[in-house]
């Protein structure tokens, strides 16, 4: 997986590297790159979930990239498995 200078200064489960992650998550899926897009919102979700709690605001706005890429490769089956 991809190696960022932030886990040197912020450690790996630091919510700035999940944001770093998420954004680079984003930059993917708008390049169509959707499984490199998948792989980094879920470690994104995984940092945020672990850091701040599965009911916090970040945690929602990861699932919401994670759910707009399922729907656009029409895995709408997956979505629906999401938390809410």
């Amino acid at each position: 997986m991809l190696t960022f200078y932030g886990h040197k200064v912020f450690g790996k489960f630091h919510v700035e590297i999940a944001r770093s992650l998420h954004n680079l998550g984003e930059l993917y899926f708008a390049k169509s790159r959707y499984s490199q897009a998948k792989a980094l919102y879920r470690r994104s979700i995984a940092i945020l979930e672990e850091a701040l709690g599965s009911n916090h605001l970040k945690v929602a706005v990861g699932l919401q990239g994670l759910a707009k890429l399922y729907y656009k490769i029409g895995k709408y089956e997956e979505g629906n498995f999401l938390p809410l």
